[in-house]
């Protein structure tokens, strides 16, 4: 384990800290359970799972998806040890940071689908990432970029003491020294994407939902707009 923490120390260095209150640093597979618990304040299940233990479940395996295909991370704590955001993110040609996630989802996904409601839940997620994919494809911004944002999230009760902003400056930075000149993200109307256009990324893509009275028929229907942003990495 020591070695996967070692080899995606390429966002963030252990010992770099954004304020005097906080520090940055890899993730570890110990810090799942804070990622998952507040993955699900951010994104919470709908009923009758809100604030149940299977809605932790699903929050889990949610994380576990995009922790799959990472090969960075970093992980902003608070002075106090609180868990206070997280970046994951793929640069080409680099080794997974988390090698160990595949059986993990396997066996997750195992627990989740003996629950119909939450096995519906996961099944909608997996949904909502295939038409990603597709929306991506489509786009064609994997052929000018070296990376991909996979995950960015702060947590609710530290936002406004400039986590996301210190979160956002180690990703850069950290694709600055891996070689990147441009990255990609996906988001969608539950997030703040306008985040991204105050960056000055581009959307090279989207699917309205409106578009698409399809998905108003699916049990696991896509209920949001989403987004493809494209980003170049700053010089300094």
């Amino acid at each position: 384990m020591s070695d996967t923490n070692n080899r995606h120390d390429n966002v963030a260095s252990a010992s770099s800290t954004a304020n005097r209150d906080l520090t940055l640093r890899a993730m570890t597979l110990g810090d799942l359970q804070d990622v998952a618990r507040v993955f699900d304040e951010v994104w919470p299940q709908a009923a009758p799972l809100t604030g149940t233990p299977m809605a932790y479940e699903l929050a889990r395996y949610f994380v576990l998806e995009y922790m799959r295909s990472a090969t960075a991370s970093c992980v902003a704590v608070t002075a106090d040890g609180e868990f206070a955001g997280v970046t994951l993110a793929r640069i080409d040609g680099q080794p997974l940071a988390f090698p160990q996630t595949e059986g993990m989802l396997g066996d997750l996904r195992q627990i989740i689908d003996e629950n119909p409601i939450a096995k519906m839940m996961r099944s909608g997620f997996d949904h909502f990432r295939a038409t990603d994919h597709q929306l991506e494809l489509r786009s064609g911004v994997g052929q000018s970029t070296q990376a991909e944002l996979l995950l960015f999230m702060v947590n609710p009760a530290v936002k406004g003491h400039g986590v996301g902003g210190a979160l956002w400056n180690a990703l850069l930075q950290g694709f600055r020294a891996n070689g990147v000149h441009a990255f990609y993200l996906h988001t969608d109307t539950s997030c703040d994407y306008t985040y991204y256009e105050h960056h000055g990324l581009q959307r090279v893509a989207e699917r309205l939902r409106a578009d698409h009275p399809e998905d108003n028929g699916r049990a696991d229907g896509i209920r949001d707009d989403m987004f493809v942003y494209r980003g170049e990495v700053p010089a300094v």
